[in-house]
């Protein structure tokens, strides 16, 4: 699955390495140039989210357009934070009631899980 903005919603999109075309955005972000039905997210146990910076409680702070929060509002499978080491603050993210928080966050050097699923 890759994401693609549709207005404002950020839609999921099937995705294959090296042979989904890829287009640039009005952003300049690589999107699927598909024309396939979205995939509801539902169907995917975990997502992982881009950010620009994340804290170590699961705080995630994106681009500001709240793409990523609308889309996962009430999605129950497991949300991982993808970021490198540097954008992770020590101190909590100050966060808005709509900020959706990760289950776990991944980086470059460490692994850290805020939800424990079963």
């Amino acid at each position: 699955m890759a994401p693609k903005v549709n207005g404002s919603e950020l839609l999921f999109y099937p995705y294959t390495y090296g042979k989904t075309p890829l287009v640039r955005n009005q952003w300049g972000i690589w999107e699927p140039a598909s024309n396939h039905d979205p995939v509801a997210l539902s169907h995917c146990h975990f997502v992982c989210v881009p950010g620009v910076a994340f804290d170590r409680e699961g705080g995630r702070l994106g681009y500001g357009k709240g793409y990523y929060d609308r889309a996962l509002q009430g999605y129950e499978g497991v949300k991982i934070g993808v970021a490198y080491a540097q954008q992770v603050s020590e101190k909590p993210l100050p966060l808005d009631d709509h900020d959706v928080l990760m289950d776990a966050l991944v980086t470059e050097e460490f692994f850290l899980i805020f939800n424990e699923r079963d």
